[in-house]
């Protein structure tokens, strides 16, 4: 896949993978909601979630998405997260595009749930279009 046609394929709103790496080194595979902007993938989730625990203390990542069937085309990214503090003027933004791309629902978006938001820096991509 061309760099446009992997930009378009994570443009649209699909669910994704992300693998974190556990405490004992075992992958926590996680299904998320993600946005993806500029070329970079945002995720966000809870604060007491087992992702942000690992991401905490190790910041290593892939994240997967895979078109649904009969779309067979995939794009992997494998990188660092780093987190988007609150006070960054882009975290409630960014956290709001995320919440109305699944939901529609701003009640969703303003939950009392303390979010955590990460950005994900791509050391490594891999895209396939098996059509």
């Amino acid at each position: 896949m061309t760099q446009l046609q992997i930009d378009a394929f994570l443009s649209d709103v699909r669910n994704a993978v992300l693998a974190t790496n556990r405490q004992d080194g075992a992958p926590q595979l996680s299904t998320v909601w993600y946005l993806y902007e500029r070329g970079l993938v945002y995720i966000g989730f809870d604060a007491n979630s087992a992702k942000h625990r690992n991401i905490a203390r190790d910041p290593r990542v892939s994240f997967c998405v895979g078109g649904e069937h009969p779309d067979s085309r995939t794009v992997t990214i494998y990188g660092a997260a780093r987190f988007v503090e609150p006070n960054d003027p882009r975290f409630h933004d960014i956290a709001e595009k995320i919440g109305l791309r699944y939901s529609q629902s701003h009640e969703v978006v303003q939950s009392e749930i303390e979010r955590k938001l990460i950005v994900i820096n791509s050391e490594k991509t891999l895209a396939k279009d098996y059509n």
